[in-house]
């Protein structure tokens, strides 16, 4: 008997292969294994279950009808199984205000705890003049063969200036004299 086997384990965003072809022949009081791998936009969805569909025709034999029929098998739950992974790990660098960029760490999906690299730089004071700022642009990155992406902010460097303290004082002072005037006659 001849079967043709079908499944959409995901709806019409799958795409289904068949490496052995998805039309195989049955022995009479057999059975066959029919391997497919599917792909779908992004990763699966939930999957309840999953329903597979197969069409056969059975070979006459001599004296009957041809037959020939459909019947679907479901499995629940689903369960997917990653068989390999793009840019799942990936390096990431900053020019830590330079101009060559450094690898600073490396962050795979799924994992909060490699998500915030934290870094310091330290610049020399005498980069800027006591009292004022300098600002410094830091981009950060990261290039895979699937994937890339930047991200840039200006930081800014402010150096102290020592407290300068100035003072102007003008003295006076008022005297009032007392004065008395007599007059004789003579």
């Amino acid at each position: 008997m001849s079967a043709t086997v079908t499944d959409l384990p995901y709806g019409a965003a799958a795409s289904c292969t068949y490496p052995d072809g998805a039309t195989v022949s049955v022995p009479a009081g057999g059975s066959i294994g029919v391997a497919y791998s599917c792909t779908g936009i992004g990763a699966p969805p939930a999957v309840a279950s999953n329903t597979a569909t197969v069409a056969w025709t059975a070979e006459p034999v001599a004296g009957s009808d041809v037959v020939s029929g459909t019947t679907s098998a479901s499995v629940s739950p689903v369960t997917f199984t990653e068989t390999s992974s793009i840019d799942k790990s990936i390096a990431v660098w900053d020019n830590k205000t330079g101009t060559i960029p450094v690898q600073i760490g490396t962050a795979v999906w799924d994992d909060p705890s490699t998500q915030a690299i934290t870094y310091s730089v330290t610049k020399p004071a005498s980069d800027t003049t006591a009292g004022s700022c300098l600002s410094y642009d830091n981009t950060a990155s990261f290039a895979t063969a699937a994937n890339a992406d930047t991200a840039t902010a200006t930081v800014a460097m402010c150096v102290g200036a020592d407290l300068t303290v100035t003072k102007t004082a003008v003295g006076s002072y008022d005297t009032s004299y007392t004065w008395a005037i007599d007059k004789s006659g003579r």
